[in-house]
Order: C-alpha cells, then sequence, then structure tokens
C-alpha cells in the first residue's frame, strides 16, 4: 500500500474541515445568488486569486448570462462578457470538452485564445482557471479565477477547485429543484382551494427534502441518511415503493425501505439480488438515471410487484456501489419535477458516501501509520530475528483481538511454525511446529506472488489442513530478501470472514515493518560476518609471513574455515595414489572420518576434478597435501532458521 506524506496527511485536515463548513453552509442555501457568494469567496480566498466570476447557461443552452462576481468592482471591462456561447470560444471549448483548463504562466491564456482580448477589448489576467459545471450532464456554466501574478496551481488546488465546482452545481440544482417545488404549490394553491390539504403535504415534503440537504452535511452514517431519504420520497410518491441497495461484491443488499413491503419481500431484497436483475442490469448498462415506463411484472421479484420503475445510481470512484429506487404499482406520469426530486435525493445520498470513503480511507491509512510506528518504537535497533518476529506477532495481537499469529521458516519442504501467539490452540501448534507443505493452496499463491495475500472465507479443508482452529479470513505476508522468500508471516482471524481494507492496511504495515527490521538484521549479520573474517585473514596473513611449520598452518586455516563458514574441516595427505586424512575437526562426521584415514584413490576420492588436478600441480615426492571442507548440517538461507517452541504474547 502506498501510504501519503506527513506533510499530504496534514493537508487532509484543514481541507476538510473547509469543505464540510461550505457543505454546511450550502445545505441552508436555496438561492443562486447565495450559493454563488458562498462559493466564490472561499475560492477567491483559498487560492489569492484576483478576482473570480460565475457565467450561467440560460435554458437555451446558447447564451452566457453573468450570475455573481467578485473583485471585478475597479475594472470597467473584462473578457468575461454576456453573450453567445460559440462567440466565447474559451467557454464553448471547455463546456464541450468538459475539462477545466488552468493558464499559470503570463501570456498563456493570450497565447491559447490570441482573439480574446480583440473581441473583447479588454486585457486577459496574467493567470486563470476556468471550471466547468456540469448537473446531469446538463451544463450549468463554468467558474472563473483571475490572477495578476503567474501562479502554479497545485494537485491540492485543483482537488479544492474541483470539489467547489461540484458542490456548486449541486447547490444550484438544489435551488431550481426547490424554486420548482415551490412553483408548483403556489400555482396549484391559486388554481384550485380544494387542493389544500396536498399543498401542505408538498410544503411539509419541501420541509423533510430542507432538512435532509442539511443531514447530509453533517451526517456521517450514509444508513441514517438513507432511512431520511426513503421517507422522503414516500412521503412525495404516495402510491410507490422505495428502497436503497448497497453493493457487496456481486449482490445487491437493501439498506433501507418503505414500510409498505410486504415481510416476504423484504426478506428477498435484504438477501440480495444479482446484478442480472433487470432493474440492475438496466441501470449499470446506462451508467444514469433511469426512468422505465415498459417494465414487465413478470420480472419482477415477486408477483405483486411493480409496473414502472425509476432509479438513479450512485457511485464512487467511477464505480456503481448504490441503487435509489422507486417502484409503482400503477402507471404514474413521470413529471420533471419528479425526476429532479429523485436525483436530488440520490445526489444527496452519493455526497454523503463519498465523504463517508474518505474518512475511511484517511482512517485506514492512519491506522496503518499508527501500527507501523508501533511496531517501529518497539523493535528500535533490534536485529535478533525471534525478537522482531515476536514484536510483529505482539502488534498484530494488539490490533486484532480475534486473531492468531505464528511466523513460519522453510525447512525440507515444509514450513515449520518457528513462534506463534499464545492462543493458537495446542494440536494446531503441533501441527504447525511438524509443517505446512508449500504446495498448501494459501502457502503456495504467497510465495508463488511474494507479496501479501488475504484469504476470505477460509476453508482448512480447501487448503488441506486437518486443525483449522476455526479461523475465518487468514492473511500470508512472505518475508523476502534478495528476491526469495525465507519466512511467512500468517494471521487467522475467527471474529470476522472477510477482510476489510483497514485491516488489510495494518496487516501491510506490519508486515512490511518485520520485512525492513530483517533485511536489517540480514544486513548486519553480513557486516559482522565481513569484519570477522577480515580479522581472522589478517591473523592467518601475519603468521604465514613468521611461521615454517607447515601443520601449524593447516590447522590455523582450518580453524579460519570453521570460525567464518561454520563447516568441519579435515586436510589428507598423498602417499602415492592414495589420499588419507592428516587432521580433522572435532565435529567431522566420524563415518566420513574413519572412512578417510583408510585413505581415498585418485577413482575414489570424494572431491572434484578440478581441486584433483590443482592438488597435482602442488605434488612433490613426498606427497600432495588436501584440505576438505564439509558443511554443517544448516539452513542455507541468509536468515538462520530459529528452533523455537516458545510463544508470543
Amino acid at each position: 500500500m502506498t501510504f501519503l506524506p506527513d506533510d499530504d496527511l496534514r493537508s487532509l485536515d484543514p481541507l476538510s474541515a473547509r469543505i464540510q463548513e461550505i457543505t454546511q453552509a450550502l445545505a441552508a442555501t436555496s438561492t443562486t445568488r447565495s450559493v454563488i457568494e458562498m462559493i466564490l469567496t472561499p475560492a477567491v480566498q483559498a487560492l489569492g486569486a484576483t478576482a473570480g466570476i460565475v457565467l450561467l447557461v440560460d435554458q437555451t443552452d446558447q447564451q452566457i448570462k453573468i450570475a455573481g462576481s467578485q473583485g471585478y468592482e475597479d475594472v470597467t471591462l473584462t473578457v468575461w462578457q454576456e453573450g453567445p456561447i460559440e462567440d466565447h470560444v474559451l467557454i464553448a471549448d471547455i463546456l464541450r470538452m468538459k475539462e477545466a483548463r488552468y493558464f499559470e504562466d503570463a501570456g498563456a491564456l493570450k497565447a491559447a485564445y490570441p482573439d480574446l482580448e480583440s473581441r473583447t477589448g479588454a486585457l486577459a489576467a496574467v493567470a486563470n482557471a476556468t471550471l466547468p459545471m456540469f448537473l446531469d450532464q446538463r451544463p450549468l456554466g463554468v467558474i472563473v479565477l483571475d490572477f495578476t501574478e503567474p501562479h502554479t496551481f497545485t494537485p491540492a488546488e485543483r482537488r479544492l477547485l474541483a470539489i467547489l465546482t461540484d458542490q456548486c452545481a449541486v447547490a444550484l440544482g438544489r435551488a431550481e429543484a426547490i424554486v420548482t417545488l415551490e412553483t408548483r404549490v403556489e400555482e396549484r394553491t391559486r388554481q384550485l382551494q380544494e387542493q389544500a390539504r396536498q399543498l401542505e403535504e408538498e410544503r411539509a415534503g419541501l420541509a423533510a427534502f430542507m432538512a435532509f440537504t442539511e443531514a447530509v452535511g453533517t451526517q456521517t452514517d450514509v444508513a441514517v441518511l438513507a432511512r431520511e431519504a426513503v421517507k422522503i420520497l414516500q412521503g412525495h410518491f404516495r402510491d410507490a415503493s422505495i428502497g436503497y441497495y448497497r453493493r457487496d461484491q456481486e449482490l445487491w443488499t437493501a439498506q433501507a425501505w418503505s414500510e409498505d413491503l410486504a415481510p416476504e419481500v423484504v426478506e428477498v431484497i435484504t438477501a440480495g439480488v444479482t446484478s442480472e436483475h433487470p432493474v440492475i442490469a438496466e441501470v449499470l448498462a446506462a451508467r444514469e438515471a433511469v426512468f422505465d415506463y415498459t417494465y414487465l411484472r413478470a420480472a419482477m421479484v415477486s408477483p405483486s410487484s411493480y409496473w414502472v420503475v425509476g432509479s438513479v445510481p450512485l457511485t464512487l470512484g467511477g464505480e456503481v456501489c448504490g441503487l435509489l429506487s422507486v417502484g409503482f404499482r400503477t402507471i404514474p406520469d413521470w413529471s420533471e419535477q419528479d425526476r429532479q426530486l429523485l436525483r436530488a435525493v440520490a445526489r444527496g445520498l452519493n455526497l454523503a458516501l463519498e465523504r463517508s470513503e474518505q474518512t475511511r480511507q484517511l482512517q485506514d491509512e492512519r491506522a496503518a501509520l499508527d501500527a507501523f510506528a508501533q511496531f517501529t518504537e518497539a523493535v528500535g535497533a533490534q536485529s535478533d530475528l525471534l525478537a522482531l518476529a515476536g514484536e510483529a506477532i505482539a502488534t498484530l495481537r494488539s490490533r486484532f483481538p480475534d486473531a492468531s499469529v505464528g511466523c513460519h521458516a522453510e525447512e525440507g519442504g515444509l514450513w515449520q511454525a518457528q513462534l506463534w501467539s499464545d492462543n493458537v490452540p495446542a494440536d494446531l501448534v503441533a501441527q504447525m511446529r511438524a509443517g505446512f507443505p508449500a504446495g498448501t493452496p494459501m502457502i503456495a499463491q504467497a510465495l508463488r506472488a511474494q507479496q501479501v495475500t488475504f484469504t476470505d472465507a477460509w476453508d482448512a479443508r480447501r487448503e488441506l489442513i486437518e486443525r483449522s482452529g476455526k479461523y475465518s479470513a487468514v492473511a500470508n505476508y512472505p518475508l523476502v530478501l534478495n528476491g526469495e522468500c525465507h519466512w511467512l508471516l500468517s494471521v487467522g482471524r475467527t471474529a470476522t470472514t472477510r477482510w476489510q481494507e483497514r485491516d488489510k492496511a495494518i496487516v501491510r504495515a506490519v508486515g512490511r515493518g518485520l520485512n525492513l527490521a530483517m533485511e536489517r538484521s540480514e544486513q548486519t549479520r553480513q557486516l559482522e560476518l565481513e569484519q570477522a573474517s577480515l580479522s581472522a585473514f589478517t591473523a592467518f596473513s601475519e603468521m604465514v609471513g613468521t611461521e615454517t611449520d607447515v601443520d601449524a598452518l593447516i590447522r590455523q586455516a582450518a580453524r579460519l574455515l570453521q570460525q567464518i563458514l561454520a563447516v568441519d574441516v579435515a586436510h589428507f595427505w598423498r602417499e602415492g595414489e592414495v589420499f588419507r586424512v592428516e587432521h580433522a575437526s572435532q565435529d567431522f562426521p566420524p563415518e566420513l572420518l574413519a572412512r578417510s584415514r583408510l585413505g581415498f584413490t585418485l577413482d575414489q576420492l570424494p572431491f572434484d576434478r578440478a581441486l584433483l588436478q590443482e592438488g597435482r600441480r602442488c605434488s612433490s615426492t613426498s606427497g600432495t597435501l588436501r584440505t576438505s571442507a564439509c558443511p554443517k548440517q544448516r539452513s542455507s538461507r541468509p536468515w538462520p532458521t530459529c528452533r523455537s517452541s516458545g510463544r508470543a504474547r
């Protein structure tokens, strides 16, 4: 996982707080003028702009009108003028491409649009940002910021401007919807006195909608907002059933629904329906609101279902993640006001989803950083591998009370536990110490990928493991050095069947910390080995310069090899065509030593031919001296295997 730098993390809090303030202010705003004032002021102040202006497209989509400005009071004429859109090439380009344009250097705007000054009779700004506003694919206009000095628009500034532009578009759409609703109420009041009751209901619905929009700016629980949204829509669409569905992989489960739904229908929609369901499939294909008049009853979940359905998708990161749906048992007249109301409520929910997701991501990153910091602080300059693994286990146990954690190393094709947390069942400990085959699916997958793997709904039978400890979610983090996996950090959890993103981030952070600490340990070990080798070689070189006793030199060379390489050493003397052992280290294998004393012929000699030829070149009439190093029984991995029956807290 990629972690944000500290500076970027610190910049998120004031930006989020500022956006929260603007959202709350816009929630209580119902006029176009007040919306524009609330958007322009923070945009100009945050970026240090000289002036700002909002130009809106009229209902014909052909003309642009100045809806509000700031900072142009002392300027008699600007390049931003009312008139046909086609006459203003910059605005026409931006609305056509649906992309913001940033001109950071002096003359950049004029170079891109050389006719701008001559057409308007005014001077272009030194630096400029122009951002388009769209609502449901409909162009609303543009927001413009001018600067008298060159200005570099940072990613944070561009993100702020994008958010402000989106919120301005939503707020303008809401103001338009409110005006439409109020106009409709007033017209019905003037036309028919007998519709007084309906008028009162619509006023109540408007109040509820305003309360909902205010809640959007403050409420962080999406489920609460979803229930409020259902209440608002049910109050407006009396003959309809309403549901809010959240996507969970391939299933869509109802999170909130109207009270008119029968228990058997609630049971079906809360259990989840697939993406192949006609309503969902149609929305996924369109990726926009769908108001279907030709929906067949036979295609619905239950026989008593609906003729007509209106559905609006909710998106996160470009993916459809939710659905707000209204179904009618009769064929209604979908008025534009009704469509706008449904879209407006869905947009409010979508904003809450985005804010909730941003908050969750930030919390996940902080949790991972905290876990990494906790582990790093605990290990300090520690280089003992078991101690490092123990601290990693302790850190993960403190984060996941329901987890068991173990560290495994490979021996003879089996991954055997070296250290484990004290809550691992005894029968599973025995199996862990005996070792799991490298072909075990979860181990093979981690070794093949050389990166952490997370298994949801873990199944011991699928993994060919006899005793599972009742774990339901498992993670395996391979600890890799020089492209090879030497240890495996495993986490098994009992209280959850699925890994959440925050929990994954914590496992990644601790695993990465342990891998870094082990790399540091290996570097320290290599350095110590090199230093020991250099010291021993220096001592041997000094001895060679003064010692004339060949046997003494041989013994010193043997001791040097034993110290540096941890091997058993023997040297042989050639007598004719036979090599017999002359001297062997104390731990030299007894069976090989006994055979070596009998001697080896050239054909029997257990050395390679290159060494044999080298020995012949140094032959003398009294015989040839050969030295053989026999490796001890130890692991070939750079990190030594740590045999331990102890447990980590």
